[in-house]
């Protein structure tokens, strides 16, 4: 089915597309330096940088499927607030004193410091594999979840492109500051498109608000987090709190993409500024997106035609997927098109649909016509399967497809939200999306300068070539078109990679699991570098190869079906148990090499890099501090500290 997106809702996102753009033309002539590209001169206020972290968090949850996500889970979502504030206090404490102090560029600038060059380059690889993965996954889920959901009739791979580019574009021109007011735009632009759906869902029910009350609680959904120690459990509170708890942590600890923005800001105080404002935005965004979670929910448990097909046909209760294929039947493919009212009797007749409580297939395509306006439509309660009923409940609450979570939001906005206000809330997705991908192209290019170009000369001759001049001759506009260059084709390859995510299909539920893998190990050995005097550089470094190593086969027997032997123990785990597990065992196995190999660095050598090891982030001896400071800043950033 193709729904309406009008003209002016074409134009509503073109104009957030060129306003992206226009923010990095407006920036462009502030690039003088790659102090000025990669850290905005160290200059940010903290507000910005706060709400631009915010921005690509919503990146990080989805946020066209965490709706969805809260359509299952309800008030769950809420461990992902409460561990963000719970991770609050090591971040304001310990992980932002210590970059700020040490005015680095590269968060893998610690690793070296606290290690050898060698870990701070195997890390930095690993991290831009991992960033470079996620970027593509994050496109394309975005671009998918937006076209299949809102039935648009034009090819998905131009929206890849088109998104891909236009965040490309502005990020190679006005560089971090670009990325930062882009992103504080993009949040207003989600917020405003959260308030509509929220707004246009709450008229859309006889009741409103309270109908959405009722049904969380008659449906189970009011529960914060289920205190279930069932391993196969999603939303259980033993997974969900330790799970956002390290992706916290990890967020700022070992990813460029947020740490980065915060070494942007003038002084630590504003630093933690931002960092708090963070925690506030997501907890205050987190509970938007569950409640329209909900919203959703009660729409269309009262407007059970309004879903699609698709999302409802063949589904098992207990897994929530579609049974069966090649040719056991009866697979349906998953698109807008697969299950309508014109097509019904060649389904039936090649029995690909089934009955929802006998599981045998339907033999008369006419039981599930409903006729509405005198047009034919696919009955969808004949179609689906309901859960039993609750007591008090006047009818059983329809189980849908897991795939649908992400087409819940955007399928709605498409089919009943006019005048515009389709194409603000479609912005609103473009805009999360761009969010992720500007910060992680941005991120990817200032390792490769800093821990590649500049740390060990990489591309460096090459480049003296191009500009011909010689190497010493090179100058800092020089290095800001060299920057420039390498957003281009970071930005192309992230394109590329969502492509071929696309043409796989299937592959992106597995990327998720590969991320997690390239993930742990890293968060692991900044873990040991910063807590454990006793790690060793060498420990290290096969720390985070054996970690690798570890978690790859952690998550490919829980993602791969053909891999599946791998993991030969019942249950199975669910995803969000696999970081916490991996970060863990990772980091327990990095403790016990660094008794075997290599000797440990002195105190003095870990001065200001540990904790207990003196002041974090000041390397000298703690009469050294109390020097004179020669500006303004210095006294602000002592007060603030």
């Amino acid at each position: 089915m193709i729904l309406a997106f009008t003209n002016l809702d074409y134009a509503v996102v073109a104009f957030c597309l060129v306003a992206m753009v226009g923010v990095g033309v407006y920036f462009r002539a502030e690039q003088r330096s790659c102090r000025d590209f990669l850290l905005a001169g160290r200059a940010m206020d903290w507000v910005p940088v706060g709400l631009s972290v915010v921005a690509t968090s919503l990146a990080g949850l989805g946020f066209t499927s965490a709706p969805g996500e809260a359509y299952y889970a309800g008030c769950g979502l809420l461990a992902i607030p409460i561990a963000a504030w719970l991770a609050l206090p090591l971040l304001n404490n310990v992980i932002l004193p210590l970059y700020h102090r040490l005015r680095i560029c590269s968060v893998f600038e610690y690793l070296e410091l606290r290690f050898d060059a060698p870990t701070r380059a195997a890390g930095s690889l690993l991290y831009v594999v991992w960033r470079l993965v996620w970027l593509g996954s994050v496109l394309y889920a975005s671009c998918v979840a937006i076209s299949l959901g809102a039935g648009l009739e034009f090819d998905q791979r131009w929206m890849l492109v088109i998104v891909g580019l236009v965040g490309t574009l502005y990020t190679f021109l006005g560089g971090m500051k670009a990325v930062i007011w882009t992103n504080v735009i993009q949040f207003a632009f989600i917020a405003v498109g959260l308030l509509v759906i929220l707004t246009s869902l709450c008229l859309q029910l006889d009741g409103g608000a309270a109908r959405v009350l009722q049904l969380a609680k008659e449906t189970g959904r009011a529960d914060i987090v289920g205190i279930s120690v069932d391993p196969s459990s999603t939303w259980s509170l033993w997974a969900m709190l330790p799970f956002w708890f390290l992706v916290s942590v990890s967020s700022c600890l070992a990813d460029q993409t947020t740490g980065q923005r915060y070494l942007t800001t003038r002084v630590l105080g504003g630093a933690r500024r931002a960092c708090t404002l963070h925690c506030l935005g997501v907890t205050i965004m987190t509970m938007a997106l569950m409640a329209a979670g909900l919203a959703l929910l009660a729409f269309y448990h009262d407007h059970p035609q309004a879903l699609r097909p698709i999302w409802v046909a063949n589904v098992d209760h207990v897994t929530r997927e579609s049974v069966l294929g090649t040719d056991g039947k009866p697979y349906i493919g998953w698109d807008a098109d697969a299950i309508t009212a014109g097509n019904l009797g060649e389904l039936v007749r090649a029995q690909r649909l089934l009955r929802p409580n006998t599981r045998e297939p339907f033999s008369n395509a006419d039981d599930l016509v409903v006729w509405e306006n005198g047009a034919a439509r696919v009955n969808i309660q004949r179609l689906a399967m309901r859960k039993p009923v609750a007591s008090g409940r006047e009818r059983g609450e329809m189980v849908l497809n897991r795939r649908a979570r992400d087409e819940l939001l955007p399928h709605y906005a498409a089919e009943h939200l006019s005048f515009g206000l389709a194409g603000l809330v479609f912005a609103a997705f473009l805009a999360a999306a761009m969010s992720a991908i500007d910060s992680g192209i941005h991120a990817i290019c200032t390792l490769a300068i800093a821990d590649f170009h500049q740390r060990l000369g990489m591309g460096r001759a090459w480049w003296a070539r191009r500009v011909g001049k010689s190497e010493t001759a090179i100058d800092e506009a020089d290095e800001v078109r060299f920057a420039r260059s390498l957003v281009l084709v970071i930005g192309v390859s992230v394109t590329l990679i969502s492509l071929v995510i696309a043409q796989i299909g299937d592959l992106f539920a597995v990327m998720s699991g590969v991320v997690t893998a390239l993930g742990a190990p890293l968060l692991a050995v900044f873990l040991l570098g910063i807590l454990s005097r006793r790690t060793t550089a060498r420990a290290a470094c096969w720390t985070l190869v054996l970690g690798t190593v570890f978690t790859g086969w952690l998550v490919a027997g829980h993602h791969f079906p053909s891999l599946a032997g791998l993991w030969p123990w019942h249950p199975r785990l669910q995803s969000v148990w696999l970081l916490p597990i991996g970060t863990v065992t990772v980091f327990a196995g990095g403790y016990l090499l660094s008794l075997v190999l290599g000797r440990p660095k002195g105190r003095q050598d870990l001065r200001g890099l540990v904790v207990g090891c003196g002041t974090l982030g000041v390397r000298k001896p703690e009469f050294a501090s109390i020097a004179i400071p020669d500006s303004f800043e210095q006294i602000e950033e002592n007060g603030t500290s």
